[in-house]
């Protein structure tokens, strides 16, 4: 969380250092939870700085741990950051998919 805090001062090396460093924490203790949560920081901090290409095999990575461990929650917090990273790499054909898993959650909150 202290990568998004930081790319929202716009501190995106800094924001960069730290979610690489949740990633290696993450593998390390073999915590899933947390590695999509470093996954999906990186992607943001990457969306914000503007290089859409390097976040999306991040947001890729998170969305999958996701469904391999059963994350719901997650998965569609994840799916909503990678369907947005699809629609500004101009994938919107990749984009709808997730975007519309991501609205049916919400509807049903």
């Amino acid at each position: 969380m202290l990568g998004l805090c930081l790319a929202g001062l716009g501190a995106f090396t800094e924001g960069l250092a730290h979610g690489e460093e949740s990633v290696r924490i993450a593998e390390a203790v073999n915590h899933p939870n947390s590695l999509v949560n470093a996954c999906y920081s990186i992607g943001d901090v990457y969306l914000r700085k503007g290089d859409v290409h390097q976040a999306i095999p991040l947001l890729e990575r998170g969305l999958e741990v996701c469904r391999i461990w059963d994350l719901p929650l997650l998965l569609y917090l994840n799916s909503s950051a990678l369907g947005y990273a699809h629609v500004l790499a101009g994938r919107v054909s990749d984009a709808l998919p997730l975007l519309e898993q991501w609205y049916r959650f919400n509807k049903m909150r």
